[in-house]
């Protein structure tokens, strides 16, 4: 990549050159990349457009405090300039010395930051996950400007290789690497994974058969305190309102608790196949495949079993894995590769929003 435009939040390119590195520019999985949305103030809309046209922009953040555009693209001039309508905008121009750029991200990474903000703040609205997300980026860019030198748009250090997990981005790839297609998993779709169920039936295959009952430790002998104490009906429509980490977390607090909240392989598989006990997998598995998957036979051995696999698979790709570059896990081989494009753009960006939510004297927007 010779450009110093790309997308901050995964590292990779607005548009692919043809007959580079034997690359397929065509290629359905790498077409997500060419969908680029604008995420600025609207100070930094007016102070960067380039060209003015007739027509209208429209916001679609849903707040006045920042503006996101609708889908554009990467043009492909010296100046390298993004149209809105008639309209030419210019990314990363700092013109008022205050952080207030427009910073051009793919679609997928906008979709795929809203999702890892809202799942560490709950009460944070759709809209004020954006305003959240630009104020990282717009403090990242502040600092990495400050330091000089480098690549200055690489907000999150996505031209580093790490020894255990491999190159961050493609930015730290060499010319080998690229020549030996090590920039497939990159740029591999990260909001469609077709394969996924098929690595879970694997994954869930070669698990260790297991029987949860056989897990629980034995009951306490001491007498019952707090929420020890109460009916199985009330604890019972407690635990029906609680989130599933939250349901994990009450059935970890003591021995009692484990043997009245009785954690199976049911709880793991669906809330597994339905995101809501790991949010990086939310959306990625159809609902005629869920109600497949639900349909097992206890009895058959199969990986549909509800005796064992999903709570050993639950963990296995628990949120904040980080994949090394060579599985020690053999489970792992043959995940696919956008599942583990997605693992790494969420990971990017969780860290960076808990570094900023730990910044003091930051402060936190949560609701619009």
């Amino acid at each position: 990549m010779d450009s110093d435009i790309f997308c901050v939040l995964c590292g990779n390119p607005f548009g692919l050159e043809p007959g580079v590195y034997n690359i397929d520019p065509d290629r359905k999985d790498y077409q997500w990349i060419y969908n680029v949305r604008l995420l600025a103030t609207p100070a930094a809309m007016q102070a960067s457009c380039m060209v003015k046209g007739t027509s209208d922009v429209r916001n679609y953040s849903g707040n006045d405090d920042v503006f996101m555009s609708s889908i554009t693209y990467w043009q492909y001039t010296p100046s390298e300039l993004f149209p809105l309508g008639d309209s030419l905008f210019q990314g990363f121009q700092d013109r008022g010395g205050a952080g207030d750029v427009i910073f051009p991200l793919h679609n997928a990474c906008v979709h795929i930051a809203g999702m890892v903000i809202q799942s560490q703040l709950p009460s944070c609205s759709s809209s004020a996950s954006l305003t959240h997300l630009y104020k990282i980026l717009r403090h990242k860019y502040q600092h990495r400007k400050s330091l000089g030198g480098g690549v200055t748009n690489d907000l999150f250090d996505l031209q580093i290789e790490s020894p255990r997990f491999g190159p961050r981005g493609l930015l730290a790839l060499e010319d080998l690497d690229w020549w030996g297609g090590a920039y497939e998993k990159f740029l591999t779709d990260p909001m469609r994974v077709p394969d996924l169920t098929s690595f879970l039936f694997n994954a869930i295959q070669d698990s260790p058969k297991v029987c949860w009952i056989n897990m629980l430790p034995a009951l306490p002998e001491r007498s019952l305190h707090g929420l020890e104490c109460l009916p199985n009906e009330m604890l019972d429509n407690i635990v029906a309102k609680l989130p599933p980490s939250s349901t994990v977390s009450l059935h970890r607090t003591s021995r009692s608790l484990a043997h009245r909240i009785r954690l199976d392989e049911r709880f793991w598989r669906d809330n597994l196949l339905d995101g809501s006990l790991l949010p990086h997998i939310q959306g990625l598995i159809p609902i005629d495949e869920r109600k497949k998957w639900r349909r097992g036979n206890q009895q058959s051995g199969s990986c549909m079993d509800l005796q064992w696999g999903w709570r050993r698979v639950s963990k296995l790709l628990h949120e904040d894995i980080e994949f090394p570059e060579i599985y020690g896990d053999p489970r792992l081989e043959g995940m696919p590769d956008g599942f583990w494009n997605r693992c790494r753009i969420w990971k990017i960006i969780e860290e960076a929003s808990r570094e900023f939510q730990h910044n003091p004297g930051v402060k936190h927007d949560q609701k619009s």
